[in-house]
């Protein structure tokens, strides 16, 4: 019989992932609505999944919604007082971790990866990460899934997957 293995995702599991502040500043320049509208936005979506790479990402939003900010001023609206780490969830975490197989799978970029994994070390604590970027699909597709699971050599059966979307 396969070691159980819990897998976590990142974003409102583990960290508080909150782009309120950019989508206030975009919705109030373009009138653009929906609580998430950044998350349907097709340029985002590809940089998230790893086709896109950042400045490819900064040349593509710039153009289509008319600003001129530089990558630079695009990570930081990204980034600024975007993260907050969920302690009681954390605490779970860091025990279990000591206990089975964790393994981290999440949607994200490669720019929030790299600044979650130098402010927060106890990221590093899980054997393998999947990450949207870096398998170039994204959670709810099976085929993320899939990779996923051969990554870690485990069933399905063998696995909690700890999310905060009923789809995933």
């Amino acid at each position: 019989m396969s070691k159980k293995s819990i897998i976590w995702d990142i974003g409102k599991v583990l960290i508080d992932f909150n782009l309120l502040k950019l989508q206030n500043l975009l919705r109030n320049k373009l009138n653009v609505g929906g609580v998430n509208f950044l998350e349907n936005c097709p340029h985002y979506i590809k940089l998230e999944s790893g086709h896109l790479d950042w400045a490819d990402f900064c040349f593509a939003f710039n153009q289509q919604y008319g600003f001129v900010y530089s990558n630079g001023e695009l990570l930081e609206l990204f980034v600024q007082d975007t993260f907050t780490p969920i302690p009681e969830t954390i605490l779970i975490f860091d025990d279990y971790c000591k206990k089975t197989d964790n393994f981290l799978m999440s949607n994200i970029t490669k720019e929030a990866w790299l600044y979650l994994t130098d402010e927060y070390n106890w990221l590093h604590q899980c054997k393998h990460k999947i990450l949207s970027f870096q398998v170039k699909r994204r959670k709810p597709e099976k085929e993320y899934f899939e990779i996923g699971l051969k990554l870690m050599n485990k069933e399905p059966k063998d696995c909690l997957f700890i999310d905060d979307r009923a789809e995933n």
